[in-house]
């Protein structure tokens, strides 16, 4: 099958039991896309409760600027919604002799479990998806982006309670002689302006001076950046659990209910990164439970946090009142009414939680 269009003209993909597909194909306009589900032009894509979804995208080896591999890929889609459970996989994805100047479409290189604009995990739901290998050859210098990722998103993604996500990105390489960008992340916002869609050619149209991407969890995730490798140093080498690149304001909410482990890989190269959250505001509600770690990997810096509004001053961390928090794993937690934690991009390991500690002393009156 060359391609299979599962819904189109606001038309709704609704599955119900154990669906497994896989398509690819060179598209018109000379990309190569390979994947699980690709759906054009719907109002969004739903798995039931009790549905189940496996889609994986294949292998791709090709000389094409765009060459893209996905689990799941919406094109003009607004909303996945998964109610049911579904694991989602892209292939791997081999480029040779790159040598063009990057596009407006350039960052959609590569491997995604599932790319969309946005994800609502019901509660109950079960998403697992997960980025491949990607290889990037050639010699340029034209900014070139080789981008693995779990989970793409353009707009939100919405985690309820008792849903649990799990996303992992894959190896992301630029080899000797490729200057670009190396991006692995288990959850990336990729933002190009205000209101911004996925349109049928794949490209990001925008709208506006700035866009905003929220993420809203009140279930449970767990994201990993895998290895990002550039050997000869690049613009931007990044490994993190949870991250985003481009222009726009970037929110992490973790609600009273949301329970979050985000994990860096490891970055090789010049101006490496590891981070376990990388580029947003993060506020947590009282209640909620934190890891963010980049201790066990190898790179430039190492970050737990690793958050823009540090570097600007601006409020980057929101915490509740003498919440519970530690910075490495083997240590105790804090005390109720200690100073609150105090933020730091030298901190590789960060874990915040309710947890509750033993009082110090007992006062009784009378």
């Amino acid at each position: 099958v060359n391609e299979a269009i599962l819904a189109y003209e606001n038309g709704v993909v609704t599955l119900h039991s154990r669906v497994r597909v896989r398509v690819s194909r060179k598209m018109a306009d000379g990309t190569v896309k390979s994947a699980g589900v690709r759906v054009i032009l719907s109002d969004g894509v739903t798995v039931n409760r009790g549905g189940y979804l496996k889609a994986e995208g294949g292998n791709v080896e090709s000389e094409d600027d765009e060459s893209l591999s996905f689990g799941l890929m919406t094109e003009g889609a607004e909303t996945v919604t998964v109610n049911g459970e579904a694991e989602l996989s892209g292939g791997s994805v081999t480029l040779t002799g790159i040598e063009t100047d990057m596009s407006q479409t350039l960052y959609m290189k590569g491997s995604r479990g599932i790319f969309t604009e946005n994800i609502v995990v019901g509660s109950g739901g079960k998403l697992t998806a997960t980025g491949g290998k990607v290889t990037v050859s050639g010699e340029s210098d034209k900014g070139i982006y080789a981008v693995s990722a779990g989970m793409g998103v353009g707009a939100s993604l919405d985690i309820a309670e008792g849903a649990v996500v799990t996303a992992n990105g894959g190896e992301a390489g630029l080899a000797e002689q490729v200057s670009g960008n190396a991006i692995s992340m288990g959850v990336y916002f990729r933002l190009a302006g205000s209101g911004s869609q996925i349109n049928p050619m794949g490209a990001v149209s925008a709208s506006g001076d700035e866009a905003s991407a929220t993420l809203n969890i009140d279930g449970k995730l767990t994201a990993t950046g895998g290895p990002a490798k550039c050997p000869d140093g690049g613009e931007l080498i990044v490994s993190a659990g949870v991250g985003y690149h481009g222009d726009g304001g970037q929110s992490l909410a973790i609600g009273e209910t949301g329970d979050v482990t985000a994990k860096g890989g490891s970055a090789e190269g010049d101006g490496s990164i590891s981070a376990g959250v990388y580029g947003f505001n993060m506020c947590v509600s009282k209640g909620g439970h934190v890891i963010a770690d980049a201790s066990d990997a190898e790179a430039e810096v190492r970050a737990a946090l690793f958050l823009y509004g540090a570097e600007t001053e601006e409020t980057a961390l929101t915490l509740p009142d003498a919440y519970r928090w530690r910075t490495s794993a083997d240590a105790a937690f804090t005390a109720s009414g200690t100073e609150p934690y105090e933020f730091s991009a030298d901190h590789a390991y960060v874990e915040i939680a309710p947890v509750s500690v033993a009082a110090e002393s007992v006062t009784v009156e009378p």
